[in-house]
């Protein structure tokens, strides 16, 4: 089990801080920098733990020395994706968005941006060149996801003993 400290908790109107979000045995899976409410942020690609299991690392006046210090953590306990380590942080940090404030007419633009990538016009000629190729998509109806604890597959029908209805949570192939 890891202990971490957080040895500077002095509040300031601007503070940054890092943070880990810690297994159920201790180890941490996730290295983060923030501020304000970001260690309980669920709008990510990585969720949180229970709270319990959420741990201010370290407090900064200075956003450059949070980065920093993120930085530092990932290269200590290292990367899953690169085979260097346990955590689950797909950058070696160091970078994001710092303070930034939308207007209303940024966040509507945005969300008009996510409605739709294609036009009509584009989404008829996709329909007529796959019609023209003789390609269907395949057919979903009546299928259901199976899990053998390693890997997922849509059937109609159970594929073996080992496998059971449904898809693995995002904690469980976490581990945490």
């Amino acid at each position: 089990m890891f202990l971490l400290i957080n040895n500077n908790s002095q509040c300031q109107d601007t503070m940054y801080y890092t943070y880990a979000y810690l297994r159920k045995d201790g180890t941490p899976y996730y290295i983060g920098k923030g501020s304000g409410y970001r260690i309980n942020d669920r709008n990510r690609n990585i969720l949180p733990p229970p709270k319990e299991r959420r741990l201010m690392l370290k407090t900064f006046i200075n956003e450059s020395d949070a980065f920093n210090h993120e930085k530092y953590m990932i290269a200590v306990f290292g990367r899953k994706d690169l085979g260097t380590g346990i955590l689950h942080n797909r950058t070696d940090g160091g970078e994001g968005a710092s303070n930034i404030i939308r207007s209303t007419e940024h966040l509507n633009a945005l969300y008009e941006g996510r409605k739709s990538i294609y036009t009509k016009e584009h989404s008829k000629k996709i329909s007529e060149t796959l019609k023209l190729k003789n390609i269907k998509p395949p057919l979903q109806t009546g299928k259901k996801w199976w899990y053998n604890g390693e890997e997922t597959t849509l059937s109609k029908e159970c594929p073996g003993e080992e496998w059971k209805l449904g898809r693995p949570s995002v904690k469980s192939w976490m581990n945490v």
